[in-house]
This record gives C-alpha cells, sequence and structure tokens, in this order.
C-alpha cells in the first residue's frame, strides 16, 4: 500500500521549501534526511492545512520511512536510472 507523506510537515519546518510557493524535491530531501533523522510525519497525524505558520510540529515519535540517501537522476534517462537501481537498490 501506499503512504500519503505530510507536505504541511516541509512546509513547516523546511525554511528552503518556501512555504506555500513551493520547493524542490532535492531540498525536501536534504532537510528530511539532515534534520528529520530521514523520517516524515504521515498526513494523517500531520495535516495539510494551507497555511505557512513556520510552527515546525514535526513529531519524532510518529516519524515514519527513512531516508538514508538519494540520487538524482536526468529526465527520460533510462541509463541513468539503471545505474541508480544498481547503486542503490529499488526505486
Amino acid at each position: 500500500s501506499l503512504f500519503s507523506f505530510s507536505e504541511q510537515n516541509l512546509v513547516d519546518c523546511d525554511p528552503q521549501s518556501n512555504g506555500c510557493a513551493g520547493g524542490s524535491p532535492f531540498s525536501a530531501f536534504m532537510f528530511i534526511s539532515r534534520t528529520q533523522n530521514g523520517q516524515i510525519n504521515l498526513e494523517d497525524d500531520y495535516p495539510y492545512t494551507g497555511t505557512d505558520t513556520n510552527d515546525c510540529k514535526f513529531d519524532p515519535s510518529k516519524g515514519y520511512g527513512r531516508i538514508t540517501g538519494f540520487m538524482s537522476v536526468q529526465a527520460q534517462s533510462e541509463e541513468d536510472l539503471f545505474k541508480c537501481v544498481a547503486s542503490v537498490g529499488p526505486i
């Protein structure tokens, strides 16, 4: 089954996400791996409010997943994707 991760977790907690004005996946992965021990809250535990409060409510006891590393893959490059799978495993 698929899990719904909390966008609000990033909006409130990651200063590089630019709040509700966007952000980048790279910045989000860096933030989660460096400051939240590789974890993020689920949507049910930290629901989206559509506001940028800058009041981080990340709850480590409800942290989910574990980002231990990530790679950037060039768009539409099967060769890059193959290299990534060979290096880090399933994607």
